[in-house]
């Protein structure tokens, strides 16, 4: 997998809880930021000032953030238009555009055949964790971009579809309860 990735770091460690600056500058994506069983960032992020942190780590559009840490080793991709760096929780991995497309990588790490062999993998007891070692030894498949393009279209297409029914499950619960609270009343 190594070389179709232009850089795969460790997000940042900080040496103390991160506290939220409300005039910070730099947003630090926490495991406890992700929603959608871990597909995505939600929008109540902890701020920080950008000088408590290197730029190296900031992350850029298109990186893939990996948990690294935990039971769930999911990836998803980083898409804001905001500063942000990632917890030591995660891997960064950072695509080469020519050969990888980001949501195609995300999408093969979440692939159930992958996250087997990550399961087998990981160590740890308390708090299992997936090494960088074995991170890099995902048999990658590197289909042509075109097909990489043509499969993260499929999986967005399929993410708007399961947010849709998961509307339109809410709001026929809404109406069900309504109409059987107007009969008894």
């Amino acid at each position: 997998m190594k070389e179709v990735l232009e850089k795969v770091m460790t997000g940042y460690s900080f040496r103390t809880k991160v506290k939220h600056d409300a005039s910070g500058d730099l947003a630090v994506i926490q495991m406890k930021d992700l929603e959608e069983h871990y597909q995505k960032i939600g929008n109540q992020m902890t701020m920080i000032s950008s000088s408590e942190v290197p730029s190296k780590y900031y992350l850029q559009k298109g990186d893939v953030l990996f948990i690294a840490k935990g039971a769930n080793n999911y990836a998803l991709v980083f898409n804001g238009d905001y500063r942000a760096v990632a917890t030591s929780a995660f891997f960064v991995l950072r695509p080469s555009r020519t050969q990888l497309i980001p949501e195609y990588l995300a999408w093969f790490i979440n692939q159930n055949s992958t996250q087997r062999f990550l399961e087998e993998k990981r160590s740890g007891t308390y708090i299992p964790s997936v090494n960088k070692k074995t991170l890099m030894s995902i048999n990658l498949k590197c289909p042509s971009i075109e097909k990489q393009k043509q499969i993260a279209q499929i999986v967005q297409l399929s993410k708007k579809e399961q947010q849709i029914y998961s509307r339109l499950k809410e709001s026929k619960k809404l109406i069900l309860d309504t109409l059987l609270q107007n009969a008894i009343n």
